[in-house]
């Protein structure tokens, strides 16, 4: 016959060593990855707020904006500008407008990230 002994010492800490050090592995990694995500949201919030700062000491740009739009119109009606005046003033007026609108983009993105990154955004299904 054959025979062959059982070790009947360990009683399997071996695997609960290596389980213990997985475990405790893994616990570092989930740390280090909150960490990660914590910095990310905070990196974000700076962003947004940097952005809302600017966006509010701008103004009422769109107002503002209008209003030149109206006193161009009205010294071209009244003969003080001719039309390449006029059509070169439109043309810096709109591409303000633009700039205007593209910081309000980013500041509508900024905030899409934040909630994104802290989890608050839900996938909405099509």
């Amino acid at each position: 016959g054959v025979s062959g002994g059982l070790p009947l010492s360990g009683r399997g800490e071996g695997e609960r060593a290596a389980a213990a050090a997985h475990a405790s592995r893994m616990r570092g990694e989930l740390a280090a990855g909150q960490r990660a995500a914590e910095n990310e949201v905070r990196a974000a919030a700076a962003v947004h707020a940097g952005l809302a700062s600017a966006a509010a000491e701008a103004g009422d740009v769109p107002h503002e904006l209008d209003e030149s739009t109206r006193l161009v119109l009205q010294r071209w009606e009244a003969g003080d500008l001719g039309l390449l005046d006029v059509l070169a003033l439109r043309r810096e007026l709109l591409a303000t407008r633009l700039a205007w609108l593209d910081r309000q983009l980013d500041l509508a993105l900024a905030a899409l990230q934040i909630e994104a990154l802290s989890g608050r955004l839900v996938e909405i299904a099509p």
